[in-house]
């Protein structure tokens, strides 16, 4: 008998280990998701010598993004294996949770994404339009439109800035 109770002591520590060990495991998931939506982690694919695709990023980051860039001789190829229409292309592609973000994106208007969480591929400033982040040329500015590409690729106005 005391051989029983002994097993049965052993198995009830065993499993308050196991429950302790996967509430621990659980915790640290959660911290980690928790970091990662509150760094709003961004990819950004570039050319290695664009300078407004470095300002840009200085531009996510002074918004609160956590930035990881890569240099890439052509971003084409990233653009279209992320499925980002090639004529709503410009001088960056980047990845923001599972969205796009092409070209010279607000980071007010990537929060908004992440808080609306829209069904579409992600967002696209085409060009590289004069008073976008990345593309400041002192008090000059031209308007422009942040585009949501949705998933059959065809767009709508987002955000106009002007």
């Amino acid at each position: 008998m005391a051989i029983a109770v002994t097993n049965i002591d052993m198995l009830t520590q065993r499993r308050t280990y196991l429950g302790g060990a996967l509430g621990a495991a659980l915790s640290l998931w959660q911290g980690i998701a928790l970091a990662h939506s509150e760094h709003n982690l961004v990819s950004v694919w570039k050319t290695p010598h664009c300078g407004c695709c470095k300002a840009w990023i200085v531009h996510l980051q002074a918004h609160g993004f956590k930035v990881i860039a890569a240099d890439v001789p052509d971003t084409a190829p990233i653009r279209k294996d992320l499925k980002m229409p090639s004529a709503l292309g410009s001088c960056h592609t980047a990845m923001l949770e599972d969205y796009v973000i092409e070209g010279h994106v607000p980071a007010r208007e990537m929060k908004r994404l992440l808080r609306e969480r829209p069904t579409a591929i992600g967002l696209t400033v085409p060009a590289m339009p004069i008073g976008s982040p990345g593309m400041e040329m002192g008090s000059k500015k031209e308007p422009f439109n942040v585009l949501l590409v949705l998933e059959n690729g065809s767009t709508r106005v987002y955000q106009s800035y002007s």
